[in-house]
C-alpha cells in the first residue's frame, strides 16, 4: 500500500504581518506590529494604523408591482443606492413599454412630465401614470433618475418658487448637495401631486401621496442633509451660497409636509449660518434668498397658526423684520416678502385683540384696546407704501388708478396680467381686512368708535377678494401656489371676518369645486380642512350665529406630518369664538365638524 504523501514544506519562513502600519506597508518591509511600530520610530515617522474598510451602501425598499394598496402584504425588492440612485415606479400597462422598444428614454420622460404638470389633475384615474414603463426602469441609472426630476424641478418647481432658484439649477451639477436638495424637493412635488388611491385612509381624501416619487424624496434629502452637515462646520465652506440655497429648500420640503418640528430645526440652523456666513455671499443673491427665506417661514407661520389652540395663537410675538432685513427686501424689490410680511403681522394682531374679547365678558373696555389699533395702523401706512410701489402691469386690468366696488350679485372677475400680480395684490386686500377695526372696538363705548372710510369696510375688501378669486384658475392656483400662501386660506380667514351669507355660500360653493375637480392641497393646506370651516360657518350663520375666530381645544404642535396623507391633523372639534346675533352676546362653544365630507 502506498504511504500518504508527507506535506510539502514551506518555501519561506516568512510569517506576515496581518495588522501592520500603513507606513510599512508603502515601503513594502515587515511591520513588527508594535504601537508604534520600530520601523516608524527610527525613522521619526508617524505610524498610521490601518483599519478594516467598510463599503457602506444605502439601499430602500419598493413595491414589486404598482398595486396602489397601502395594507396589502406584497413581495418586497431591495433597490441599492449604488446601482439607481432613485426608486422608479412600474406604470400599469406593462405591454406598451415593452412594445415600444425605439422611443428613447429623454422622450418618454417628456412626455411622461407634460402629463404630469398639466394643470388639470384628475385623481380620480390613476392611469396614465406618470412614471416610465418596467423596460426603462430596469435601465435606469444615476443620471437618468436625476434627468427625470430636473426636468419636473425646471417644468414645475420653479415656476412655484421664488424666481431666485432659476440661477441655482445650473449652479447645482458641480454641487452635490444642492443637486440632491433639488431632486428631493422635485420629487416630493411628484409624489403630492400624483397621489394613490388608499381605500383605508384616515385623511378625509382617500389618497396618500405617491410612494416611489416619496421614497425618492426621502434619499436625496437625507443624502442632502448629510452631505451639508459634513461641509457646514468647515472654516471654508466651499460655497455659502450654494449651501444657504440647500437649506432654505429644506425648509420649504419639511413645510410641504406638514413637519413644523423639523422646519423650525432648519430654520434655526438658517438663522446660525446666515450670522456667520451670510458676508460671504454676494448682496444680490443673498438678499434674494433672504426673501424666499421669509416667505418659507410665514407660509409655515400662516398655515400652523390657522390650526392651533388658542393659547397658541396668544402667545405668537411680533413677525415684524428688522429695519435691516426690511431694508434688503426693498433692495431687491422683494414685493411678495414685503406684503405677506405685513399680511401676517396684521393677522397676529388682530387675532390676539380679538381673543380678548372673548377672555373677561364682563370687561366693558379694554386701556389696551388702543395700543393694538395704533399698531393696526403703522402696518396700514407700511401697506400704503407697498402699494404705491406697483406698477400698472401689477394692478388689475380694469383700472390701474382705482377698482369700483361690485354689486353683491353678479360679481364680475378681476383680472391681472400674470397669477403671481393677482396673488399679491390677494395679500394685499386680505391685509386690508385684517387692519379693518370695527370688531376691535366691540367692547368700548359707541363714542370712541373711529369712523372709518367706507371704502375700507370688512365687506368691500372681501368682495373684491372673491372678485380676484373669480378670475384665477383653480389648477393653476393648485400648481403655483405650493410654496406660498393659498387663496383657499385666505378665504376662511376673511369669512370669519365677514358676515354677508351670499359671500359665505359662494367661498363654501367655490371649496366644492375644488373636491370635484380632486385638488387635495393648495399652499400646502389641505382642502378639505378650509371645506370643513367653510360648511360650519356657514351653518352656524343660518341660525344667527357669526363665527369670529376657530381653535384646537389642545395644541397638537401641528399635527404628525404629512407622509402617508394630505393633511397632518386630524380634526374632528373647534372650539369657536362668536356672536348671537339677535341677543348681541359674545360665547365660546366647542362644535363637532363632519368628517370626510
Amino acid at each position: 500500500m502506498y504511504k500518504p504523501t508527507p506535506p510539502r514544506e514551506k518555501k519561506t519562513k516568512i510569517t506576515r504581518s496581518r495588522t501592520g502600519c500603513k507606513g510599512c506597508r508603502q515601503r513594502r518591509v515587515k511591520c513588527d506590529e508594535n504601537k508604534p511600530c520600530g520601523a516608524c520610530t527610527r525613522l521619526g515617522r508617524t505610524c498610521e494604523v490601518i483599519g478594516p474598510s467598510f463599503d457602506f451602501r444605502n439601499a430602500f425598499v419598493v413595491p414589486n408591482n404598482s398595486s396602489t394598496s397601502l395594507w396589502r402584504p406584497k413581495p418586497l425588492r431591495v433597490v441599492y443606492a449604488k446601482d439607481s440612485l432613485a426608486p422608479a415606479s412600474v406604470a400599469h400597462n406593462t405591454d406598451n413599454a415593452e412594445n415600444q422598444p425605439d422611443q428613447t428614454f429623454a422622450n418618454r420622460i417628456d412626455d411622461d412630465l407634460d402629463q404630469t404638470t398639466r394643470p388639470s389633475i384628475s385623481h380620480t384615474s390613476l392611469s396614465p401614470n406618470p412614471l416610465p414603463g418596467p423596460v426603462v426602469v430596469k435601465s435606469l441609472n444615476r443620471s437618468e433618475n436625476e434627468h427625470f426630476y430636473i426636468t419636473h424641478w425646471d417644468k414645475s418647481c420653479l415656476s412655484a418658487l421664488d424666481g431666485s432658484f432659476e440661477r441655482f439649477t445650473t449652479l447645482a451639477i458641480n454641487y452635490t448637495p444642492l443637486k440632491h436638495a433639488l431632486l428631493a424637493l422635485s420629487a416630493c412635488n411628484l409624489s403630492r401631486i400624483w397621489p394613490e388611491s388608499d381605500t383605508f385612509s384616515p385623511a378625509m381624501t382617500g389618497y396618500r401621496p405617491h410612494r416611489n416619487h416619496q421614497a425618492a424624496s426621502q434619499y436625496y434629502y437625507s443624502s442632502a442633509v448629510g452631505q451639508v452637515a459634513r461641509v457646514i462646520n468647515q472654516v471654508s465652506l466651499p460655497s455659502p451660497t450654494n449651501t444657504l440655497a440647500a437649506l432654505i429648500l429644506f425648509c420649504y420640503l419639511e413645510s410641504t409636509m406638514g413637519n413644523f418640528t423639523a422646519f423650525q430645526f432648519h430654520a434655526d440652523g438658517i438663522a446660525k449660518f446666515m450670522q456667520v456666513k451670510f458676508a460671504e455671499i454676494p448682496p444680490d443673491i443673498g438678499n434674494q434668498l433672504l426673501a424666499a427665506w421669509i416667505l418659507a417661514r410665514y407660509q409655515n407661520w400662516w398655515r400652523r397658526m390657522n390650526y392651533s389652540s388658542f393659547s397658541f395663537q396668544r402667545a405668537q410675538s411680533s413677525l415684524r423684520p428688522t429695519e435691516e432685513v426690511a431694508k434688503s427686501l426693498f433692495s431687491v424689490s422683494a414685493k411678495r416678502a414685503i406684503v405677506v410680511s405685513i399680511l401676517c403681522e396684521s393677522y397676529r394682531i388682530h387675532t390676539i385683540r380679538v381673543l380678548k374679547l372673548w377672555a373677561d365678558p364682563k370687561q366693558i373696555s379694554d386701556p389696551k384696546a388702543e395700543n393694538y389699533i395704533a399698531l393696526l395702523d403703522y402696518e396700514s401706512q407700511k401697506l400704503e407704501d407697498w402699494h404705491s410701489t406697483l406698477m400698472d402691469s401689477e394692478l388689475p386690468i380694469e383700472c390701474s388708478s382705482h377698482v369700483e366696488p361690485s354689486a353683491k350679485n353678479g360679481l364680475l372677475p378681476l383680472v391681472f396680467e400674470s397669477h403671481d400680480s393677482a396673488m399679491n395684490y390677494a395679500y394685499y386686500v386680505v391685509s386690508r381686512i385684517m387692519q379693518c377695526t370695527d370688531i376691535l372696538y366691540q367692547q368700548l363705548p359707541r363714542s370712541e368708535y373711529i369712523q372709518e372710510k367706507k371704502e375700507e369696510t370688512i365687506s368691500h375688501w372681501t368682495r373684491l377678494l372673491v372678485r380676484i378669486t373669480i378670475g384665477l384658475d383653480v389648477t393653476e392656483c393648485a400648481k403655483k401656489n405650493v410654496y406660498s400662501i393659498g387663496v383657499s386660506s385666505l378665504l376662511m380667514a376673511c369669512l370669519l371676518r365677514c358676515h354677508d351669507q351670499e359671500i359665505g355660500q359662494w367661498i363654501e360653493h367655490w371649496l366644492q369645486r375644488w373636491k370635484e375637480l380632486n385638488v387635495l392641497e393648495e399652499g400646502s393646506f389641505p382642502i378639505a380642512q378650509v371645506l370643513q370651516v367653510a360648511t360650519l360657518v356657514n351653518k352656524e350663520r343660518s341660525i344667527g350665529n357669526y363665527i369670529y375666530h376657530i381653535g384646537l381645544p389642545e395644541d397638537d404642535g401641528g399635527g404628525s406630518g404629512k407622509y402617508a396623507s394630505y393633511n397632518s391633523q386630524h380634526v374632528d372639534t373647534l372650539v369657536v369664538k362668536g356672536m348671537r346675533s339677535e341677543l348681541g352676546l359674545l360665547y365660546s362653544e366647542t362644535l363637532s365638524i363632519a368628517v370626510g365630507q
